[in-house]
């Protein structure tokens, strides 16, 4: 599949590679949704672009339980008839729980021949979508209540990075159970929360 108009990403020379990988969500009723789509594109010579590897990727999650309820692929374009296989084996992503570990648990799943390497690195991605649901959440109920919400004490993200590193304000303020703390997404005075030196 050749494209020979797009926006680039990364605004790469000719006879160049890009990955273009996205996720996003949102919220139907009781449902938690989430899209990606991942996209390979080599630069030619003369400007236009080859699209080598491409998916789309449509998940339905049951806010209840966070357990993936239907999953669509879509593979827009891959390089051999043998590639187009891998698609009809993510039904087995159906009822896992989009929360930690549902990453290492989809590619068992879709470990060796039924897989493909690309689309594992998209499948790879959705797990932000419960931190993004999490987000998402903390938004609403700032909109609608005009504070962030009560959360318990948690240390469970407490270092997975250095955002979350231990004895860092958000890993403490989690901890401690005072919430979110404060930041550019979430201003000071967005936090309703007692007195602290935080």
């Amino acid at each position: 599949m050749s494209v020979d108009a797009y926006e680039p990403f990364l605004d790469l020379p000719p006879q160049s590679i890009e990955r273009e990988k996205a996720v996003g969500l949102w919220y139907e009723d009781d449902t938690l949704r989430v899209r990606g789509r991942l996209r390979d594109r080599y630069a030619e010579p003369d400007g236009s672009h080859t699209v080598m590897h491409e998916y789309r990727l449509e998940l339905w999650v049951a806010l209840a339980t966070m357990e993936v309820t239907r999953v669509e692929v879509v593979a827009d374009a891959l390089p051999y008839d043998e590639c187009f296989d891998a698609p009809t084996f993510v039904q087995r992503l159906v009822g896992l729980r989009l929360v930690r570990g549902f990453t290492g648990e989809a590619l068992s799943r879709l470990g060796g021949e039924c897989s493909c390497t690309h689309l594992n690195a998209l499948i790879s991605d959705l797990a932000i979508a419960g931190l993004f649901h999490g987000y998402l959440g903390v938004r609403n109920h700032t909109r609608e209540h005009g504070s962030l919400p009560e959360m318990p004490p948690n240390d469970e993200r407490t270092g997975i990075c250095s955002g979350w590193r231990d004895g860092g304000q958000l890993a403490t303020w989690m901890a401690d159970g005072r919430g979110i703390a404060p930041s550019h997404i979430y201003p000071v005075d967005m936090v309703d929360r007692p007195e602290t030196d935080a």
